[in-house]
């Protein structure tokens, strides 16, 4: 039977349209992203790629491929998960994780359309490759490290996840108890806290200033806001000289007395005010109660925030002194510095 050349050319056109098609324009969002974190393990992930129809594949906007080793063969939501190794032009190399960090390789098809990463899925695994969030914001890139990741900002930010915005100004007092019921270590952690904010901001008459206070018995200025306005290794050398005092008492609301009196008397008309109070909240039934008079006129000129060194209770006066419950951060949480400068300093996440 003789075939119609037109007939055949249209069939022509189809299939080359067929095998031309822009993958960009046709790839499957991967469902149930969060089980193929590194941190998930045991059997989480219900559907592999062993399970999915051959083609382009893309996680979630904000997610991509884990280029480092998991940690373990049961990472990511079940076993023997993939991560990539290497990656060259449109080429990954990713390694399957067992007992071993690379018990075989393959190679497969990655392409970057705009921001989104893709790969074709050509052969049936019976693994599953592995994705982590992208964590760096505002436009900054993200670089995956054995421990981590970490962020390349855009000159306008900073921080561990550049969330930390330079554009604005603010005047930081920080206010810490040295007295007896902190500790040694506690006051140790304080200062590696307080040096990690510090090293994460930028330091200038047009950015942050920073002024300390110090208490137990008595509150007293160690720095005020214009001995460093331009100076972050100033400020760093001044909070690592702070030796721990072991006062015998708190007297928190002596130290709001004082930087409500002082410490906002000629600072920068433009600069938003910031508190952080680092303290357990121990304290006296007279404390408190002064701590409740005076608190109200240091909320009126700064917004304040408290850094706990303890657990923080139902009736702790940590409760009083925040402006508000979401300003209390625990000192031990690893992801306290980069909560809190991320609520002081955030501009609008692009």
């Amino acid at each position: 039977m003789e075939k119609d050349p037109v007939i055949l050319l249209l069939l022509l056109l189809i299939c080359h349209s067929c095998w031309s098609q822009d993958p960009c324009e046709n790839f499957t969002e991967l469902d149930n992203i969060e089980s193929r974190q590194p941190t998930m393990t045991g059997n989480s992930l219900t559907i592999h790629d062993s399970q999915l129809p051959l083609g382009w594949y893309a996680a979630p906007v904000k997610w991509k491929m884990l280029s480092r080793d998991p940690g373990s063969g049961r990472a990511c939501g079940n076993s023997f998960p993939l991560y990539r190794k290497s990656k060259t032009g449109d080429t990954s190399q990713v390694c399957l994780r067992g007992f071993t960090p690379c018990v075989n390789q393959h190679t497969i098809e990655t392409r970057m359309c705009g921001d989104r990463e893709i790969y074709r899925l050509t052969t049936i695994y019976e693994e599953y490759v592995c994705f982590t969030q992208k964590p760096c914001a505002n436009g900054g890139t993200c670089t995956d490290v054995w421990n981590g990741y970490s962020c390349a900002c855009l000159p306008r930010f900073s921080g561990v996840n550049c969330t930390v915005s330079s554009d604005r100004k603010l005047d930081i007092l920080i206010v810490e108890d040295v007295s007896r019921s902190i500790g040694k270590p506690n006051f140790d952690e304080m200062k590696r806290f307080q040096e990690s904010m510090v090293n994460s901001t930028t330091i200038g008459r047009d950015a942050v200033n920073v002024a300390l206070i110090a208490f137990s018995s008595n509150a007293r200025v160690v720095f005020r806001f214009t001995e460093y306005s331009n100076n972050k290794s100033g400020v760093l050398a001044a909070l690592q000289q702070q030796i721990y005092e072991e006062g015998p008492s708190t007297n928190i609301g002596d130290a709001i007395k004082l930087a409500t009196s002082t410490m906002f008397i000629g600072d920068r008309n433009d600069a938003d005010n910031k508190v952080i109070m680092f303290t357990d909240g121990y304290t006296t039934m007279e404390d408190r109660g002064a701590i409740a008079a005076s608190i109200g006129s240091l909320k009126a000129k700064a917004e304040v925030f408290v850094v706990a060194i303890s657990e923080v209770d139902a009736n702790s006066t940590i409760h009083l002194i925040a402006s508000r419950p979401s300003n209390i951060f625990q000192i031990g949480s690893p992801d306290a510095v980069s909560a809190i400068l991320q609520k002081l300093m955030a501009g609008p996440v692009l």
